[in-house]
């Protein structure tokens, strides 16, 4: 009698309900107000690179365990989360375990994440600063920079607002960055 449902909540964000009893009454189990039972990575609540979750859309992917109907794995336009209690409380995997922000609460700004390879999303150019500080040119996230050769890395940069950075150079003489910028995303693809 248990059922679940996904979708995407009136606010466009990614929306998931579980029904006991066949379908008669239902509850939303993955509560972005304020990520209520979201243990976040760099985006959700407050978004460390400002995505809110209706950056995130609505759950395309969606997948309940055939031998435990406790654990489930959503997925949306950017990210995968899951639960391994029927909802009660869903974890990001994007991010390692240890690195997750707590649920009820924004997510600090700044911070860096040491990254599984999760960021769905487009890598178009890659710039050495130093031996140890490396910049991203991202499709969505504008960017993104490590200060510990790649171990950690600080996305969505403050001073760019556009959706993608395409490629970085480096003045040789001064060391100031420059980079290509666009409003528009993947203009080499379907835009």
């Amino acid at each position: 009698s248990t059922v679940y449902v996904a979708g995407a909540t009136a606010l466009h964000r990614p929306m998931v309900m579980k029904s006991v009893d066949a379908g008669a009454t239902w509850n939303t189990i993955f509560d972005t107000a304020c990520s209520g039972n979201i243990e976040q990575g760099w985006a959700g609540c407050g978004g460390a690179i400002e995505t809110e979750w209706f950056w995130m859309e609505t759950v395309l992917g969606f997948r309940v365990s055939d031998v435990d109907p406790n654990k489930i794995v959503i997925g949306d336009y950017s990210f995968v989360h899951a639960t391994t209690d029927g909802g009660q409380c869903w974890k990001a995997l994007y991010v390692k375990p240890d690195e997750l922000n707590d649920k009820g609460s924004a997510i600090p700004y700044g911070l860096f994440y040491q990254t599984n390879g999760l960021e769905n999303t487009s890598v178009w150019h890659l710039s050495f600063v130093s031996d140890s500080v490396f910049f991203a040119a991202y499709t969505d996230l504008t960017g993104a920079v490590t200060k510990d050769a790649g171990q950690s890395w600080r996305v969505n940069l403050p001073g760019n607002d556009y959706n993608t950075t395409y490629h970085t150079l480096i003045h040789p003489l001064t060391g100031v960055l420059y980079a290509a910028v666009s409003t528009k995303h993947d203009i080499y693809q379907t835009t």
